[in-house]
């Protein structure tokens, strides 16, 4: 409601209007509307004349408690010498601001004004500068300037944005482009604030160290400007609209900007500078000293440096050239540094080999980032350090065989090299392990000729959009001219190839440099237009004869071969390929959409391949086939299901899954085996759908089940058992086999409190699994399985009915689905994306399910007007995973029409498409990719809206959010000003990021819906980090490890884990006598292995930080529980992250594993002998690892995890065996 006011006093401000009303409505008389204080707004209307009396408005938010202040408030509030007239309005007030002061808490108008005051002083703050430099930062801590631009320019920090923004003009060009320097608070690790020139010419300096390079602008100047004006604060924005961001300031400071972007200091012209400088510092809560830093000028960069360098590149094979050039663009080394140790690389090549001295290269790399900011190290402005440096390295590298490779690739992945290319500079990373795909298992040996390139912002993490900037232009501009022209990495030339769907996602893509290719005696040369054509053939297809016009569509089936694959089944043997119509409805909608047959016998057989591949799988001993594979086949894609009336070698394609013709395809590549049922997680658009449809249970149901998972942390921190469970539960710690280990020591008798480094990692998987229920609302729901779609070839089931059998490991009885069953497939956004279902339950004898019962998948019927996969958010049976939940609690009370999901229109061109035309489609589609923010604006919109989901806006945002779900197929973008825009500045709470700074805190309101409950529900903790010992390193010698293994007893008895090792030992005993006088070479040969494994370890965590910064790093502990504890702003990307570590950590473990119990035993006949030699190597390890652990060596925790692992897995074989003989 609206009240006008009259008689207020020329003296009131907002403020002061604002805390005399508060006195009143935050009184007893108003306590009875609600708990929390009445929030309100006041203006005061603009007076032609001053001195006079004025009028304003005040806004509350119900007509009750207006019309109640009416009645309790006449004359009673006082302002200056007047006391307030309220009157009702003859308007209505702003339906926003009615929203508005409903949703957000009351502020106290003290913190307004005190902004406003901020705000002011900025304004009077402002800096002049002179100029700007950006270098390096030297070991040594002194500051080399690289590169130099005298100018006009001031300096100024944006309260909202909460960044420095240095805006500028050349000296001696008057009417040049203005030019801006932007770096966040965040972004700035420390600075320093340092006097006047000796000579002068400036007041005071500001050197910022940087963890990622600044945003570089640029904007018109409009007219010239002289005298005074040249001292104004260049802070207008040109007549287009639109600022212009950049990559460099100029064409001069573009040949510096990839390698000096991270240390930059401005000379600033002000008597007061240095006072304002520490003031704004204070402010922006950045670390800043006044002690200056030591100024040089080494040209570091220089271009005769930069020749030589290049020079030497030319030189080097592409694994060592790119780790080379990875020291220079990741800021380990400058030029000179490189140049210097440029004949010990080349030594090492000669005799070590590429391979090795790549791997030593990227160890180097690691070392080198160390030292940065160390002052415990002594550092000088000559190379020696570095020369140091190298030798210290090859000493880490003396147990490294020559012919090892970094985290060795195994049979279903190749070892791939990694760029990201960012606004600023280009950084360079791998080799990491990545899935085989149909054309690296053609190019096999020659994968070193394929880069997986990222487009990202400066920051590392996704490209951010500024409404304010043309994002388009600069994104074709930066990233389109890289993906059209190429990109020069390591001295070679390399070419946009294609990508995969999921890479696309992702906003990674594949390029290539030409290269030949000797098999058979003959040399091919292969280039990307010969890859493409190998792929198959694209135009002249009947069923899609406009797949060459539309270069999206031409791009999504070539990526049909860079999709990743667990195994290659060769074809030669198969006996027959039938291409069988899909079964349609009225409509010509397929029931059998991507979705073909196999025979047991096929089956059978590519589990075995598979297996032959995947530790994994191998370790599936209770599956003799899975009942469904999803697969890539010639041209075509999709899943296959075991249909029991096959025989032999034999599979059936349907004509849906013909994507294209590729007749030389001469293999079947196998994406997923199905052999058990995924877990059902809840996530934030189904608890929003959820309570829209009325689920039986309520919130209180939803909030038991987060109950649950609370209890089950408070529960792991008290022992290692439910430890265990909590590990088990929420896949923590899988690559290093932790809920094994834990329950092993459980059952031992030890505790949680004998040991910090299981506390720790309990802590930290416990902080994961909260972090998961606060920001993405994971909470596991019992009798709910996620399986895999497939169709009912047989027509047994009727219309809307669905048959599904669970099965698990544990030997209990399968489970059949019957009765009301709630089917739905993420994600979930349009009220009709939830249905309900039949389930058959357990088929009866003899019926075609009971003959094959295809665990662990759901299958559809083919009968009824419609197929149900289409009606879940228009979903197929091409490898679609749906959700099936049974539970009572969970079943809707309410469900709606399905959406129509019809085909979406296709932008084509008038040629035949060509890899520039793709090129060009990715291109637009890094800035027209709108999934996440439709899916934002929509969570956002059913938040805020009295109609929930049903508001017209949430329908319209459902509508195109399966546009640009297609997008990617189709190339045609939704308009983003199709996009309906947030009603309201304000966000519910629940949305509001991990990482919020200053005063952003107050654009979020408490969420009345289950979302923002739930979310208030999770108190989370900062988690405790690990504090080591400064003195920590790795370098004990093999002397001393010889002697302190005779010593073992004492670290048996040691108070730091004495209890734990004391128990292991004495359940080894009972298998094995030691003697570590009689086993050294076995120690020395595990102690290498140890060195190999830290040295790898420290590389996996380096990669996979999501913190800025060259030396950051993740702990050990968070590598061995699986999750990455720092921080994020954008959602999504530690996911990514957590999935890449776990990845290589699984890898890094096997290949550990493996190395610590010794080569396989196939000629041996007695499994005892082999079982009781196993756990001889493990103990050895185990010991081999405490004894670096006393030292705290990085990677001593992971390897006697892993040792222990061996051990108790040994144990239970050797007990196995006992128990049957």
């Amino acid at each position: 409601m609206e009240l006008h006011i009259r008689n207020i006093d020329p003296s009131a401000n907002p403020y002061n209007m604002k805390r005399a009303i508060a006195t009143a409505l935050h009184g007893p008389d108003f306590r009875h509307f609600q708990v929390l204080p009445i929030n309100f707004e006041v203006a005061i209307f603009p007076q032609a004349t001053y001195g006079k009396l004025r009028c304003g408005a005040l806004t509350l938010p119900t007509e009750e408690i207006g019309r109640y202040f009416l009645q309790a408030m006449k004359r009673k509030i006082r302002v200056g010498h007047k006391f307030l007239i309220f009157r009702p309005s003859a308007r209505s007030p702003r339906l926003e601001l009615v929203r508005q002061i409903t949703m957000l808490p009351y502020v106290d108008p003290k913190a307004l004004e005190e902004r406003e005051g901020i705000v002011e002083q900025l304004r009077s703050r402002h800096i002049p500068v002179i100029a700007l430099q950006f270098g390096w930062e030297c070991r040594n801590g002194a500051f080399s300037v690289e590169w130099e631009k005298n100018c006009m320019g001031w300096l100024i920090f944006d309260l909202d944005k909460r960044e420095y923004r240095m805006t500028y003009r050349d000296e001696d060009e008057v009417e040049s482009p203005l030019r801006t320097v932007a770096m966040r608070s965040t972004q700035i690790a420390y600075a320093t604030i340092g006097g006047p020139a000796a000579d002068g010419s400036y007041d005071a300096t500001f050197f910022l160290s940087l963890l990622y390079p600044p945003t570089f602008e640029a904007e018109s100047s409009g007219p010239a400007r002289t005298g005074l004006d040249l001292h104004r604060p260049l802070l207008s924005r040109s007549s287009s609209g639109k600022r212009q961001r950049l990559s460099e300031l100029d064409e001069d400071h573009a040949s510096f900007v990839q390698y000096t972007s991270l240390a930059v200091q401005f000379r600033c012209l002000s008597q007061n500078a240095a006072e304002n400088l520490s003031w704004i510092a204070d402010l922006a809560h950045v670390k800043a000293d006044g002690l200056p830093l030591n100024e040089v000028h080494l040209g570091l960069f220089s271009s005769q440096l930069r020749l030589g360098y290049a020079g030497f590149l030319q030189t080097l094979d592409i694994e060592v050239a790119f780790q080379v050039e990875a020291l220079v663009r990741n800021h380990h080394m400058d030029f000179r540094e490189v140049l210097d140790i440029r004949r010990h690389i080349e030594w090492m090549v000669a005799r070590k080999g590429g391979a090795y001295t790549a791997a030593f290269i990227r160890h180097l790399a690691f070392r080198a980032s160390e030292l940065f900011g160390q002052s415990d190290i002594a550092r000088s402005l000559d190379t020696d350090l570095v020369r140091e440096l190298w030798l210290r390295c090859r000493k880490d590298f003396e147990f490294r065989d020559d012919s090892l490779e970094v985290v060795g690739s195994q049979a279903d992945t190749f070892m791939c090299l990694h760029v990201t290319v960012m606004p600023s500079r280009i950084c360079l990373g791998g080799p990491f392990p990545e899935k085989n795909n149909r054309v690296m298992r053609q190019y096999a040996g020659y994968t070193s000729n394929f880069l997986r390139v990222s487009f990202a912002d400066d920051s590392g993490l996704q490209y951010r959009m500024d409404r304010d900037v043309d994002d388009r232009s600069f994104i074709h501009a930066r990233f389109g001219g890289v993906l059209q022209e190429g990109l020069h990495i390591a001295g070679h030339h390399f070419e946009f190839l294609a990508y995969s769907q999921s890479g696309l996602k992702q906003h990674a893509v594949w390029f290539m440099k030409t290269f030949v290719k000797k098999e058979y005696g003959r040399r091919s040369t292969i280039s990307p237009d010969v890859i493409i054509r190998s792929i198959g053939v694209f135009n002249g297809i009947d069923y899609d004869p406009e797949l060459i016009f539309c270069p999206a569509r031409y791009g999504a089936r070539i990526s049909q071969a860079f999709t990743s694959t667990e195994a290659a089944v060769s074809m030669q043997s198969m006996e027959e390929i039938l291409i069988l119509p899909d079964i349609v409805d009225k409509k010509k909608r397929s029931f059998t959409d991507g979705v073909g047959t196999m025979s047991r016998e096929f089956a059978g057989d590519a589990w075995k391949a598979l297996q032959a591949v995947s530790r994994r799988h191998a370790r599936n001993h209770h599956c003799k086939y899975p009942p469904a594979f999803q697969i890539r086949c010639h041209g075509s894609k999709g899943m296959l299901s075991v249909d029991y009336r096959l025989s032999g070698q034999q599979i059936c394609l349907r004509q849906s899954m013909v994507k294209f013709n590729a007749p030389n395809t001469k293999q079947l590549e196998i994406v997923a085996a199905f052999t058990s049922p995924g877990k059902f997680y809840l996530n934030r658009p189904l608890i929003m759908m959820l309570e829209d449809l009325h689920i039986t249970g309520g919130y209180d149901f939803l909030k038991k089940l987060q109950d649950v998972v609370v209890a089950h942390t408070e529960r792991a921190i008290t022992s290692l058992g439910e430890a265990a469970s909590l590990f088990e539960s929420y896949g923590l710690g899988t690559s290093f086999k932790l809920a094994s280990t834990l329950l092993n020591l459980h059952k031992l008798g030890m505790s949680m409190w004998d040991n910090e480094l299981l506390k720790q990692l309990t802590g930290f998987a416990v902080h994961h699994v909260l972090r998961e229920l606060k920001y993405r609302s994971r909470i596991p729901v019992p009798e709910g399985w996620t399986l895999p779609g497939i169709a009912d070839i047989h027509g047994y089931l009727r219309e809307r009915e669905i048959y599904a059998c669970i099965t698990s490991n544990d030997g209990s009885e399968p489970r059949y689905l019957e009765g009301p069953v709630m089917v739905f497939r993420s994600p979930t956004i349009h009220p009709g994306d939830i249905q309900l279902v039949t389930g058959i339950g357990k088929p009866p004898r003899g019926s075609p399910y009971d003959r094959e019962p295809l665990p662990n998948t759901v299958v559809f019927s083919i009968k009824g007007g419609r197929p149900l996969a289409s009606c879940l958010a228009g979903g197929d049976l091409d490898g679609d995973e749906f959700v099936c939940c049974t539970h009572e609690d969970m079943l809707p009370n309410k469900t709606y029409h399905p959406a129509s999901y019809p085909p979406a229109a296709r932008q084509t061109v008038a040629h035949p498409s060509t890899r520039a035309d793709v090129a060009n489609f990715v291109t637009e589609y890094l800035y027209s990719d709108s999934v996440g923010l439709i899916a934002n604006a929509w969570l956002l919109r059913a938040d805020s809206s009295d109609k929930g989901i049903l508001d017209p806006d949430c329908l319209a945002l459902a509508a195109l959010h399966s546009d640009a779900v297609d997008y990617p197929k189709t190339g045609m973008p939704v308009p983003l000003d199709r996009i309906p825009p947030n009603k309201s500045p304000i966000k519910p709470d629940w949305s509001c990021p991990e990482l919020t700074v200053g005063d952003n805190t107050k654009l979020y309101y408490e969420s009345q819906r289950w979302l923002g409950r739930l979310f208030r529900e999770i108190q989370l903790p900062e988690p405790q980090m690990p504090q080591y010992s400064a003195s920590r390193n790795h370098d004990v010698s093999l002397d001393n490890i010889f002697a302190r293994f005779r010593k073992l007893e004492r670290y048996a008895n040691a108070k730091r884990g004495g209890d734990i090792i004391r128990a292991v030992r004495q359940k080894v005993s009972q298998y094995i006598s030691w003697d570590p006088s009689e086993s050294m070479t076995l120690i020395r040969e595990i102690w290498a292995v140890f060195q190999e494994f830290a040295c790898d370890l420290r590389i996996v965590c380096a990669s996979h930080t999501i913190s800025p910064g060259r030396s950051a790093t993740l702990t050990e502990e968070e590598a061995l529980v699986g999750t990455i504890v720092a921080k994020c702003s954008v959602r999504g990307k530690r996911k990514e992250q957590i999935a890449k570590l776990r990845e290589q950590t699984t890898r890094l473990f096997d290949r550990t594993a493996r190395q610590v119990v010794g080569a396989d035993q196939d000629g041996e006949d007695d499994f005892t002998t082999h079982t009781l030699l196993t756990l001889k190597r493990a103990w050895a390890a185990y010991g081999v690892s405490i004894i670096y652990r006393q030292s705290q060596a990085f990677g001593s925790q992971s390897f006697s995890l892993l040792a222990l692992s061996e051990i108790f897995d040994a144990v239970k074989k050797l007990e196995a065996v006992g128990s049957t003989h």
